[in-house]
């Protein structure tokens, strides 16, 4: 520390360590969020083939939520904190189609700078497919909502 340049580099690396840090606080809090959203476009699209192509609407919601589990779980993501919902609707005039919805709240808190800054969103996903009436047994009253 006797030396300017003993000085100007300690200066250097005391503004440099904040960006650091706040880099590689974004990647972390934005990495983990594409990741969940990746994670819940797979997971309502394994429940849409699963809810689409079920032999009666019970069992096709049935179905559709164990597969999303399962998928869920792939991903060690927690199945318990995912809200997931399977429908069928009408969408205009063009038949019945199963509507799957994923919603997750990710907790971001520990990640630093950006997690108490930014907080813990909410990442929900919402994947249509029409329900197969060829092979599937499906009515428009034989259909019921599921959730988990």
């Amino acid at each position: 520390m006797k030396s300017r340049r003993g000085l100007s580099e300690l200066i250097g690396t005391l503004i440099a360590l904040p960006l650091i840090i706040a880099a590689i606080g974004a990647t972390v809090y934005f990495g983990r969020g594409f990741y969940l959203r990746a994670a819940l476009e797979d997971t309502a699209s394994v429940g849409a083939r699963w809810a689409s192509t079920s032999l009666s609407g019970q069992q096709g919601c049935a179905q559709a939520l164990e597969a999303m589990r399962r998928t869920l779980r792939g991903y060690y993501i927690n199945p318990d904190g995912a809200r997931i919902t399977v429908r069928a609707e009408e969408v205009w005039g063009r038949g019945l189609f199963a509507r799957i919805s994923v919603s997750y709240r990710l907790d971001q808190r520990s990640v630093p700078i950006f997690g108490p800054l930014l907080g813990s969103p909410t990442v929900s996903v919402s994947y249509a497919t029409p329900i197969d009436q060829f092979n599937a047994r499906h009515s428009e009253e034989g259909w019921s909502q599921c959730s988990g």
